[in-house]
């Protein structure tokens, strides 16, 4: 199931370079709040075929998650991957 966030406001991002035998290997996360939600912060991997280098702290974003779950009925618990990342501004 996929969804999205109408948007939300970056306030880190933070990449990773790591040289594992002789190939580059990047991770991604990025910080996020919420505009009704002033104190919580979230943080998200974020796949590498997309480039959030160029976002800065303040940024409007628009998220596309793709949703899925783990877990059994008793024990269900939902997650989410970011697909796409449109900056709004």
């Amino acid at each position: 199931m996929y969804t999205s966030i109408e948007y939300v406001i970056v306030h880190k991002v933070n990449i990773y370079e790591v040289n594992r035998f002789g190939h580059k290997w990047y991770t991604q996360t990025l910080i996020f709040k919420l505009p009704e939600d002033k104190k919580r912060l979230f943080s998200y991997h974020v796949t590498n075929k997309i480039d959030i280098s160029h976002l800065n702290k303040g940024d409007k974003v628009m998220l596309n998650l793709h949703v899925f779950g783990r877990g059994r009925s008793t024990y269900f618990k939902p997650e989410f991957c970011i697909n796409g990342i449109l900056l709004i501004e």
